[in-house]
């Protein structure tokens, strides 16, 4: 268990940090995890049932397109970490250009979903999702302290 609350909290965290290219499924209870945030972020955010209707697709779209983020980011740490040894200025320089657009692209896409979840939750909900996700992060993280020092 306490493996899979790891993978969970390195995966939610930037995100969503799986090796590279592994899909969630591959993980036993993975369900379980994604079924409890869902319920901590619907408490915390008190979502009535139509708020609900309408920001689920939208959260789950913003996910998703974290996840592709990470697994970008993952990819080139991957590349840096495998052949370093043997690159060229030119090559590194292209990597931080690399690295420098994908955080640029997560910045958009956050401020491209920012405004997606302003129209379907009032504007203190969605600072709050904010927060409730922080504190969620947090959740894990103690849980995963919690486990590991009982081992």
């Amino acid at each position: 268990m306490k493996k899979l609350i790891l993978i969970a909290i390195l995966f939610l965290t930037g995100p969503s940090l799986f090796a590279q290219h592994h899909s969630k499924k591959d993980f036993p209870g993975w369900d379980a995890i994604k079924n409890q945030k869902i319920a901590f972020l619907t408490e915390q955010l008190s979502l009535t049932p139509e708020e609900a209707q309408n920001f689920w697709p939208v959260y789950n779209m913003l996910e998703d397109e974290r996840a592709k983020i990470w697994h970008e980011k993952r990819d080139l740490e991957n590349k840096f970490h495998t052949d370093s040894v043997n690159m060229t200025e030119a090559q590194f320089r292209q990597m931080a250009e690399k690295y420098a657009d994908i955080h640029l692209r997560e910045g958009q896409m956050m401020k491209e979903y920012n405004d997606k979840l302003l129209k379907v939750l009032p504007a203190n909900k969605v600072v709050t999702l904010y927060f409730a996700e922080q504190k969620f992060m947090s959740y894990l993280m103690r849980e995963y302290r919690r486990k590991h020092d009982k081992d």
